[in-house]
């Protein structure tokens, strides 16, 4: 099913991106919200406000946790692994989303997408499947992997480009 940009649970899925691994810049700006825990279909906030995930428990929509990758190695090549600080961040993701009955745990190809993944899914009490894609054939990827899930619930950890075309 599509939604419309200004859909809330669009903007959700972007705010959720924003809030796990945004990071404020040196401009003094206020520190964000951040996403503490999800459970029972609401997210916790940092401010100890709580966000309604839209349709949660709907069985016909399917829920996406979007994200992208934590701190990458930098000047490490073309496929770069985790900083410390990016494992410990993506340690961070998988405490937050423990509560979360996920059926999956999806990932492009690139070393940095499928270790933040992994080290979300160790730290889950029942730690989903993971399957890992090309992000050149995600919109493929997504009618044949995805089209028939209804209900399902997928964590999916990306780049800053193939996040928002989701």
């Amino acid at each position: 099913m599509c939604h419309k940009r200004n859909d809330f649970s669009f903007q959700f899925g972007i705010l959720a991106c924003i809030l796990l691994f945004g990071a404020c810049q040196a401009e003094k700006k206020p520190a964000p919200l951040l996403v503490t825990a999800i459970r029972d279909g609401k997210a916790m906030m940092s401010d100890s406000s709580i966000v309604q995930i839209p349709h949660y428990g709907d069985t016909s929509y399917m829920i996406f946790y979007c994200v992208r990758h934590a701190e990458k190695k930098k000047n490490a090549g073309d496929d770069p692994g985790l900083t410390p600080e990016g494992e410990a961040r993506a340690k961070r993701l998988g405490k937050i989303l423990s509560g979360v009955p996920l059926d999956m745990a999806c990932s492009t190809n690139f070393k940095r997408t499928v270790q933040t993944a992994e080290l979300a899914r160790i730290e889950m009490p029942k730690p989903p499947s993971a399957e890992a894609y090309p992000p050149d054939i995600q919109d493929a990827w997504l009618t044949e992997t995805l089209s028939d899930n209804k209900g399902k619930q997928y964590l999916i950890v990306g780049h800053s480009n193939t996040i928002p075309k989701l």
